[in-house]
């Protein structure tokens, strides 16, 4: 760690291997069963996956303090990570209080740590008409979930996964970056005709995830701004049966 060099103005953020590092490990099931139908004409299809994948990548900042200053009562919870003295007016924070030292920026640990569970289920099927015709056609149903949907790349994009508190905390599981609910594909070209086939394709998608995000860094954990905002919003709204009933649902996913 070499601190503040002589003549630098800022500390340096660190990138660094955890000692027992190790490989993720993926287990996958696929069960499927197909049906030809009307002379090999029509084949009709089902698939079942199962994906999960367990000790899967993250990188953590160990150079944050180990715990809030002060939690929100009134946001669920919320933990701050650096001193209210140090908050504006306005709420607005500055990360470098809740370093644990000022010796060094941020210290990401390139570890494990992180599941993913994929259960999908896909009807497909192919039918083969007048000559050289045919249409393909299948629709997907989709549920992903995992603790963080960090992929690769710069470090600093595995702290910007959305949570309500800790950046560290890998027991939150809520819908993957990738998630969506349903897609139907349908391809298919038209017979053969003076050299020419007449070919289309559609494929829509539904159900995929927003989740309510404050454009700040409210909590002091350093993530935040216009880009990367990584602080769920605390969400507080009232339904009505037959009497207009509080309702409190912290972290609503929307």
């Amino acid at each position: 760690m070499p601190g503040i060099i002589q003549g630098v103005r800022s500390v340096s953020t660190i990138n660094l291997n955890d000692a027992n590092l190790q490989v993720p490990s993926i287990f996958k099931a696929n069960i499927s069963y197909n049906k030809i139908l009307m002379n090999n004409r029509l084949r009709l299809g089902i698939n079942l996956l199962y994906s999960h994948t367990y000790n899967n990548y993250v990188f953590l900042d160990r150079n944050l303090v180990d715990q809030p200053y002060f939690t929100l009562a009134n946001e669920g919870g919320r933990g701050v990570f650096v001193p209210a003295s140090s908050i504006s007016d306005s709420g607005i924070t500055n990360n470098v209080p809740g370093r644990k030292t000022q010796e060094v920026g941020r210290t990401l640990e390139f570890t494990n740590g992180t599941k993913l569970n994929s259960k999908i289920a896909i009807s497909d099927g192919e039918f083969r008409c007048y000559r050289d015709g045919y249409v393909n056609f299948s629709y997907t149903y989709n549920i992903t979930k995992d603790n963080t949907s960090y992929n690769g790349n710069v470090a600093n994009t595995s702290t910007f996964r959305r949570l309500k508190s800790d950046p560290r905390d890998l027991f939150e599981i809520n819908f993957s970056d990738r998630q969506f609910r349903h897609k139907v594909v349908a391809f298919g070209s038209a017979p053969t005709w003076k050299g020419f086939n007449l070919i289309g394709r559609f494929k829509g998608i539904g159900g995929t995830r927003y989740s309510l995000t404050i454009d700040a860094d409210i909590n002091g954990d350093f993530v935040g701004g216009t880009d990367n905002n990584n602080d769920l919003a605390f969400i507080l709204y009232k339904t009505i049966l037959k009497h207009r009933l509080p309702l409190k649902l912290p972290w609503k996913e929307c």
